[in-house]
């Protein structure tokens, strides 16, 4: 069977692939990915159309999961044709790509609030083979755009062929002195112990209790960290976490607006975040981030002090770290060194770069994404001082449960939580507080306080 619009390509054989449409104004292209995928034998390329009219027309008849749209194109453009299908097929993932060096901002905004699953650049002067590195990294964000989709739909989406090789995948400004001073202090004084076998579960739905693991405390829709008074209560003699390492990759610009939108201006920790995306990118998305945050978000640059009150995205095709600041505190160091895992930026380089000494200082949060990265620098951080906190994002909120599920399977996290309560949960740790169902002990101990409490609100408590 040949691909309707690509001369000359056979369609894969229908089975558990991805069915995906192809909009590109470039014939080149569209024969280029859609030969590209058939050899791959991860994606089944359903169809071609040219515009956005022609896509629209294509969609109601062929149903694909994913479709693969092009920015620039004649007649009508990836944006005007990706708010239609939202609104008429809203159970279709699109993912856009380009060929331009670096979307604008507004561009990037537009597309994240009308729904887009990703980005991704098309192949450049290097070309693409099935078993190229940007071959895998197509594959990787249509897949997880698909799974996004189903999940959101309620539908368990299908599993596809076995994964190949990873790929790299509103208020005023605090001002920066007084923020600052909360970043370049001494390490807290009170140590926060060793973590118990298994993360608290913050549900935060109805239902009954449920054991993430057989040594973990158990919740019975509790709303966890997005609980009152608890959760921003002083611990005496502690002091906050200073630094929040954040890794994401698919689904990520949207929780993150989600995440930095409920933070507010007075929150006085540090943000690194590395959210998994090319060159050219990262810079819109820290655009349109510092847009929805009371904080001063930015994209990193080598050299520059982290301060508190701040946000800094990684720079795509760079690894952000970090080391000692002359002046005390810590300074952002970037590297164009190979990529770790696949993955440059790498969130696991980032948590690296911290080494044990200041695992005190750092929370590492895992949010929705692809993969696994991240996962083994914390486990290493955590057994050097089990005082590092680490938080997940909840499966039901995760577009995909990869990277947080690879934190969870790795028995590092200490809380597993619902986006929505995620800011509240780092607000009170920057405070030096934690909830009572986060205060490390032994695992017992956690166990039975958590259940008490849920047994105190009962099992229909929601989330605010």
């Amino acid at each position: 069977m040949r691909v309707p619009g690509v001369p000359g390509v056979a369609m894969a054989a229908t089975g558990k692939k991805i069915e995906v449409l192809l909009v590109d104004d470039s014939a080149f292209i569209r024969a280029l990915l859609a030969g590209v995928f058939a050899e791959s034998g991860a994606i089944d390329v359903v169809g071609a159309a040219a515009d956005g009219r022609d896509a629209l027309a294509k969609i109601g008849e062929l149903r694909p999961q994913v479709v693969l749209l092009d920015v620039r194109m004649p007649v009508m453009d990836g944006l005007q044709c990706l708010n239609i299908i939202r609104r008429r097929h809203p159970g279709v993932a699109v993912l856009m790509h380009s060929g331009l060096a670096r979307f604008d901002a507004g561009l990037v905004a537009r597309a994240m609030e009308a729904g887009a699953a990703g980005f991704i650049q098309k192949p450049g002067s290097q070309g693409i083979g099935p078993r190229s590195g940007k071959c895998a990294e197509y594959i990787e964000k249509i897949r997880a755009a698909a799974q996004g989709a189903a999940r959101a739909a309620g539908a368990k989406p299908a599993a596809g062929p076995a994964e190949g090789p990873a790929a790299g995948d509103a208020g005023a400004k605090p001002a920066a002195g007084s923020a600052e001073t909360r970043v370049a202090g001494a390490k807290p004084a009170v140590a926060r112990g060793a973590p118990a076998k298994g993360p608290v579960v913050a549900q935060g739905t109805a239902g009954a209790a449920e054991a993430a693991g057989p040594a973990e405390a158990q919740v019975a829709g509790a709303a966890g960290p997005t609980e009152g008074p608890a959760v921003g209560a002083e611990r005496p003699g502690a002091a906050g976490i200073r630094y929040f390492a954040i890794g994401a990759s698919t689904g990520g610009p949207g929780a993150l607006q989600t995440l930095l939108g409920g933070l507010g201006g007075a929150f006085g920790a540090a943000l690194l975040i590395v959210q998994h995306m090319p060159e050219g990118f990262t810079g819109p998305l820290a655009e349109r981030l510092d847009a929805v945050s009371a904080l001063s978000v930015k994209e990193a640059e080598d050299g520059e002090p982290v301060l508190g009150g701040c946000a800094y995205v990684a720079p795509g095709g760079r690894h952000m770290l970090v080391s000692a600041a002359p002046g005390g505190g810590l300074a952002v160091r970037l590297e164009r060194s190979p990529p770790v895992g696949g993955q440059i930026p790498s969130f696991g380089a980032l948590l690296s770069s911290f080494g044990g000494a200041r695992a005190g200082e750092l929370a590492a949060v895992f949010m929705t994404g692809m993969g696994d990265d991240g996962a083994a620098a914390a486990k290493r951080l955590k057994e050097l001082d089990g005082s590092l906190l680490v938080v997940a994002q909840d499966e039901a909120t995760s577009a995909v449960y990869g990277m947080p599920g690879a934190a969870v399977r790795a028995g590092i996290v200490d809380a597993v939580v619902p986006l929505e309560g995620m800011a509240r949960l780092m607000r009170a740790a920057a405070e030096g507080g934690r909830p009572d169902w986060l205060r490390r002990g032994p695992a017992g101990a956690a166990q039975s306080g958590v259940s008490r409490r849920a047994d105190e609100r009962g099992a229909g408590a929601s989330r605010p």
